[in-house]
């Protein structure tokens, strides 16, 4: 959960992770450049893995042990955009990096495969409800329109329906342009 939400609080730790050098300065103005082989070794396998998916790594960190074996915490994306956090941990011996990729393939894959995602964008007026009611108010009915872009999984690809129920809701005022909703989303 860590890596995700450093990931919400800041977007470029994916610039910064595809980066083919970091440069940082130590103490005594000393300034340290590395090359990160981590990634190149994940472009340059790429190719190679069974990804029938599309699914690309965009960055993440390895680990390993010979107890626990190889590791790998990242950020992978679908080619609709989608974004997911892996986390794997015992993909083969501590030595084996592509083993651990390909396991984050894998389990994105398998997300896929079993999972629909319904995506609600901002300013996207909804069908069902087209509008709520206001009878109290000048202004007879309000369109429904997704505040901010939303994406639900869910185990059927075509069951998803919305009903829209209100919150604070005011009958004394006289014009609304604005009322807080409560989005209930079920499986029929």
């Amino acid at each position: 959960m860590m890596m995700w939400h450093l990931l919400n609080m800041n977007s470029r730790i994916i610039e910064l992770d595809q980066l083919p050098n970091i440069s940082y300065t130590m103490s005594g103005g000393y300034v340290v450049q590395e090359k990160i082989e981590h990634w190149y070794e994940v472009m340059n396998q790429m190719p190679n893995y069974s990804n029938p998916k599309k699914i690309n790594i965009l960055g993440g960190k390895t680990g390993s042990t010979p107890e626990a074996g190889g590791s790998f915490t990242g950020i992978l994306e679908d080619k609709s955009g989608h974004r997911f956090l892996s986390i794997i941990n015992g993909a083969g011996d501590y030595q084996n990096k592509p083993l651990r990729y390909q396991e984050a393939i894998n389990a994105v894959a398998l997300v896929l495969d079993q999972r629909y995602p319904h995506t609600f964008k901002s300013g996207q007026n909804l069908t069902n409800p087209a509008a709520i009611k206001l009878p109290a108010t000048k202004q007879f009915t309000l369109p429904v329109q997704v505040a901010k872009t939303k994406v639900f999984w869910t185990s059927d690809k075509d069951n998803l329906t919305t009903q829209a129920t209100t919150s604070d809701w005011q009958p004394h005022l006289k014009s609304v342009k604005k009322i807080n909703l409560w989005l209930l989303l079920k499986l029929t």
